[in-house]
């Protein structure tokens, strides 16, 4: 599940999938990275990793990662905007980018551990003479 932090004007999102898997994943098996609607079969939301930050209802892309090496994001809130405020902001303009964020890395967390064994094997059958 996705965490969400608000730090003075930072918005700050980390996911709980590792941006290594993230990249993996975009380069072997996209179409795993792709929340799609089963009635239909419409893409909603879609997640990334790039140079810009992204978060919105379509989807997100991550830019970093943080010292245990799940995917984040960060983006700035309104200036001016009062402390007070910031949390209803938050989950009105975000809420659901966050639900979405949440629905994708479980279906992320499915292909996971049978990625990084295909992976594994894929360089296990590369030999450099």
């Amino acid at each position: 599940m996705a965490k969400v932090r608000i730090v003075d004007n930072a918005l700050i999102v980390t996911s709980s999938t590792k941006l290594e898997v993230i990249k993996a994943l975009q380069k072997f098996e996209p179409e795993s990275l792709v929340l799609i609607n089963q009635e239909t079969k419409d893409e909603i939301f879609v997640v990334r990793e790039g140079h810009i930050a992204a978060f919105s209802k379509f989807g997100t892309v991550f830019t970093g990662e943080n010292t245990n090496g799940q995917a984040t994001l960060t983006l700035t809130l309104p200036t001016g905007l009062p402390a007070e405020d910031k949390e209803t902001y938050v989950e009105e303009t975000y809420g659901h980018a966050i639900l979405n964020l949440n629905y994708l890395e479980l279906q992320i967390a499915e292909h996971e551990d049978a990625l990084i064994a295909a992976i594994k094997d894929i360089k296990d059958s590369i030999t450099v003479e």
